[in-house]
């Protein structure tokens, strides 16, 4: 989700200097002996400008070198205490709307605004009373209703946001931050036909704030419209070309639509731009492997687990690229590993005693099994393959095993190890029938189909 605050604050900063200022005259133009570089503007458009080239140091200099009517006056410290908060500067902005409510208690702009403070200070219980003592005293104030329905979002009171987003909304139909909101709340609730549409009505509301293009290109993924993702994508990018999370995102749904090389691209910028990033990293060892890009993808998955060593999703993967290469040693290592992450996936182990197996040392295979493969059930076929792991001497009752299997899936990851164990014995013929009925008979994106292939290439290479 994007940050909405800061949204909501320089927006409302900016409406609250609209609603303060007097009406201005139009600039006269200059007479031909006046250089146009020496017009002299008026207190409040030169405040004007710079809140309006997001330039709120400026902005605050303008203010403070200006000549104004009534400096000490509560509206005037209000507006001030405003820009203050643009430019980030908390005490100073505090300070001010403090002073104006110890005249003021119930000065509608002084706690609004104090209420932004609070939230930046991370005092959301003040936050949220002062945005409901504004809404006491302003029933309808739209300002008031978004920033509240911003803090329950943020706090997983979906319901009460959605409330006070839809109220903001009755007030102020175009109320940008609401719109936002209320799209983050739907997709929150995954309704995610509801949150396009009131992310597309944010976009036409404020058609060059990226973040909103964001937002919805993930409402896209989630209902697969994955084209509409993209342009979104590239739209945010277009907008905000310095900041890489949005390439993270696009390579993302390049990703799924199988556009490897677009995603390699994104997935590489990212890293050139953050190279702390580790999901880049992955993703882009994802999109390698894809390639064929072995070692590519090798040194990428080491890279993540090097940021991040509890980085459990790079395991499998890597293990089967280590499978691949023949580092049959590394191989077993992160098998081992991700079946220790993961019980449930009764494959793991016999992956990991196979690495073994291969790597010659049959014998650590079987002790490795008779160790860590305790969780899977002995009822069950693969129970039976660990068996036949652990004493290879007679193929008959196994054999029987995997011809009775009725389930797709756990057939073709038998036909797999089965396969693999008569490699080992140099049994050629066997082992490429049993690995072509693997291949065969497996599953797009099972690790045992995927090895089969590799097997049965790697053999006639070989050959």
């Amino acid at each position: 989700m994007i940050q909405l605050r800061s949204t909501a604050a320089l927006l409302a900063v900016t409406a609250l200097f609209f609603a303060c200022r007097t009406p201005q005259e139009p600039i006269p133009e200059p007479s031909p002996e006046t250089p146009q570089d020496e017009v002299e503007l008026d207190a409040y458009q030169s405040i004007s400008l710079f809140v309006a080239a997001e330039d709120p140091e400026e902005a605050i200099r303008a203010y403070q070198e200006a000549r104004l009517d009534d400096p000490d006056q509560p509206d005037t410290i209000v507006l001030l205490a405003g820009l203050y908060l643009s430019a980030g500067e908390l005490d100073e902005a505090g300070r001010n709307l403090e002073l104006v409510l110890s005249q003021e208690p119930d000065h509608v702009d002084a706690l609004y605004l104090s209420a932004l403070v609070e939230g930046h200070r991370g005092d959301k219980t003040e936050q949220e009373e002062r945005l409901r003592r504004v809404l006491e005293l302003v029933p309808g104030d739209a300002r008031a209703h978004s920033a509240l329905g911003e803090l329950l979002l943020e706090q997983g009171r979906y319901r009460e946001a959605q409330t006070e987003f839809e109220a903001g909304l009755e007030s102020a139909p175009d109320d940008f931050v609401s719109l936002l909101g209320l799209g983050n709340v739907h997709m929150r609730r995954s309704r995610h036909e509801d949150a396009e549409n009131s992310l597309t009505r944010a976009i036409e509301v404020e058609p060059d704030f990226s973040f909103a293009y964001l937002d919805r290109s993930r409402t896209r993924v989630l209902q697969q419209n994955l084209p509409g993702a993209e342009a979104d994508l590239d739209t945010a990018i277009k907008l905000e070309p310095n900041f890489v999370w949005n390439y993270l995102d696009r390579g993302r749904v390049r990703l799924q639509r199988n556009n490897l090389e677009g995603a390699r691209a994104d997935f590489t910028h990212v890293i050139e731009q953050d190279p702390k990033i580790f999901l880049a990293y992955a993703y882009r060892a994802r999109a390698a492997d894809g390639l064929r890009l072995r070692d590519e993808a090798i040194a990428d998955y080491e890279k993540v687990l090097e940021i991040r060593p509890d980085y459990h999703d790079a395991y499998t993967p890597l293990g089967t690229l280590y499978y691949e290469t023949e580092q049959w040693i590394n191989a077993f290592e992160m098998y081992r590993k991700a079946a220790e992450r993961d019980e449930t996936n009764e494959s793991l182990p016999l992956l990991a005693a196979l690495s073994l197996k291969r790597a010659g040392e049959q014998r650590r295979a079987s002790d490795y099994l008779v160790r860590d493969a305790q969780h899977i059930r002995r009822d069950g076929a693969m129970y039976q393959m660990v068996r036949y792991y652990m004493n290879p001497a007679s193929d008959i009752s196994i054999f029987r095993t995997v011809d009775q299997e009725q389930e797709r899936a756990t057939k073709a990851r038998l036909q797999f190890f089965l396969a693999s164990q008569y490699r080992i014995q140099e049994r050629h013929n066997s082992a490429n029938a049993v690995m072509r009925q693997a291949e065969d008979n497996g599953i797009p994106g099972l690790i045992e189909t995927r090895l089969a292939k590799h097997d049965l290439d790697a053999y006639r290479d070989e050959r």
